[in-house]
Order: C-alpha cells, then sequence, then structure tokens
C-alpha cells in the first residue's frame, strides 16, 4: 500500500516536470513555425505561443502511461476499476 502512494506521488512529479519541459520546448516550436498570437492581456500586446495545451496533455497521457506500467509490471497488482 505503501509503495503505491509513494509512486503515484512520484507519477506527479514526473508529471509537474515533464509539463514544464514539454511547454518551454513548446514555445521555441510554436515560434519558430509562426505558431504565436497577440496576448490580449497586455498593454504592449507581445506575440505569445499558441495551443500550449499540447504539453499538459502529452504530459498528463506519459503520466498516465507510466503509472499504469509501474503499477501493472513493478508491483504486479490486479486492481480492477470497476470492481
Amino acid at each position: 500500500m505503501m509503495y503505491e502512494i509513494l509512486i503515484s506521488i512520484l507519477h506527479i512529479i514526473i508529471a509537474f516536470f515533464v509539463c514544464f519541459w514539454l511547454t518551454k520546448k513548446w514555445i521555441n516550436v510554436a515560434r519558430a513555425r509562426g505558431f504565436v498570437g497577440k496576448d490580449m492581456n497586455k498593454k504592449e500586446k507581445p506575440l505569445v505561443a499558441e495551443a500550449g495545451g499540447i504539453a499538459v496533455i502529452i504530459s498528463i497521457i506519459f503520466s498516465l502511461f507510466l503509472y499504469i506500467f509501474f503499477k501493472t509490471f513493478v508491483l504486479k497488482t490486479e486492481t480492477h476499476i470497476i470492481e
């Protein structure tokens, strides 16, 4: 039981850092490819990267797959969600 809690906390931390890293990378790629728009909330209207949710979705999916992998193949638990 304690291992499951530790693995859950570890995956939350991993998801945060993967999201942070992917967001930084996405900003550079978006600027290079021209996926930018004006920031409507600032007076100067600087250009900012758009579609930043892609990094969040990828990091969530990566973390979920990693969590399922660890629960299935490392801890060898067979918990069923429906039960």
